[in-house]
């Protein structure tokens, strides 16, 4: 498994440049007009700079703020064979620079980085400048999100042009933010796309940590039933004939932490090397073996598990027509990363004790 990209790296990707979303994925499939935000319960007043207002829930609710109306959550764009990021994963927030407008700038909501614990405002702060001109801002949004933000003034639609935020919610997590300008748009007075914001606010929807979990994995009605770790949380990636479940252990900002990939389909990417160190562990409740590597401080694990023989899909190919596909099998490629083999202690017994359920064995 391959070590996780730095929250920088991916903080400097969503602020250089964004591109305009249209209604087409990467393979041509048309994709539904953008989702109609959600009414969540705050009182929107109008602003002075961009007219009337309106409540937007944003991370499948973990958020909520009152913006432009003509404001949209776009759908995440699938790449081909790729799969979409889940809306509580990433939200592109379309937003109108002024009423009546055509939306040409986009808020990048980015899942959870990390926890609000040590010196984790410090670190965004070194962050951002080492990301961004011009200053860097304390800021407080709504009654209970603060964080720091960074930008030129003006805003510009160049790269590295954008405002860039660490934002803390009030369940101490931390998320990244950036506010990016379509090319071709008019620049921003960085005051205007700050205060565009103050209406930021906890959106009344927990991010699922731990617990009993009943994970998809297909190819049919098929579930992995999986006890998480009390610090860990999920996100699922669904793919045209594939899910991808990842799992990661919190830490503060910036500090390494322990994941894992769960895929489930007809095409994992897992080869074998003869000379690897091996493992053996158990994975839902059967014996396996991991290969492991170590290289600059982390400790990667990753096999394969053949969970059915020879199938064939119903896949669908548009305008309510199916595609047969066969496959081989269906199999689990299972990786886990972290800083040591300690660290990944919690995630493998949770990978152990779980068990994969057939709805045609009950």
């Amino acid at each position: 498994m391959t070590r996780p990209l730095a929250p920088l790296v991916l903080l400097g990707f969503a602020l250089s440049g964004c591109p305009k979303q249209s209604g087409a994925t990467a393979s041509g499939a048309s994709v539904a007009a953008a989702e109609a935000p959600a009414p969540p319960s705050i009182t929107c007043e109008p602003s002075a700079r961009f007219g009337p207002l309106a409540p937007v829930e944003i991370l499948a609710g973990r958020f909520v703020a009152c913006l432009p109306v003509g404001t949209t959550v776009v759908p995440n764009q699938r790449p081909i064979m790729g799969a979409a990021a889940p809306p509580d994963q990433v939200s592109n927030v379309r937003v109108p620079l002024s009423e009546g407008a055509e939306p040409s700038a986009t808020l990048l909501f980015q899942d959870v980085a990390g926890l609000a614990r040590g010196p984790w405002q410090e670190r965004a702060t070194e962050m951002l400048a080492e990301q961004l001109p011009g200053e860097t801002l304390d800021v407080s949004l709504g009654t209970s999100i603060s964080g720091v933000a960074r930008g030129p003034d003006p805003l510009g639609a160049g790269a590295g042009e954008g405002l860039g935020l660490v934002l803390r919610h009030p369940d101490e997590t931390v998320h990244f933010i950036g506010f990016i300008l379509d090319d071709g748009t008019d620049g921003l007075d960085r005051d205007d796309a700050v205060a565009l914001l103050s209406t930021l606010a906890d959106g009344g929807k927990a991010r699922p940590i731990g617990g009993a979990r009943s994970l998809p994995t297909g190819p049919g009605e098929e579930t992995l039933e999986i006890v998480l770790p009390d610090d860990v949380i999920v996100t699922t990636d669904h793919g045209p004939d594939f899910l991808v479940h990842r799992l990661t252990t919190l830490a503060p900002l910036f500090e390494p932490r322990a994941t894992a990939g769960l895929y489930f389909g007809g095409h994992p990417s897992f080869r074998h090397d003869e000379d690897a160190e091996q493992v053996e562990v158990t994975v839902y409740g059967q014996p396996a073996s991991l290969e492991v590597s170590r290289e600059q401080g982390w400790v990667a694990m990753d096999g394969l598990v053949v969970l059915t023989g020879p199938l064939t899909l119903d896949l669908p190919v548009g305008d309510g027509l199916v595609m047969e596909a066969p496959r081989a099998g269906w199999f689990s490629h299972v990786m886990l990363g972290g800083p040591d083999e300690g660290s990944l202690d919690a995630l493998r017994k949770a990978i152990a004790d779980a068990r994969w359920e057939s709805p045609a064995s009950e």
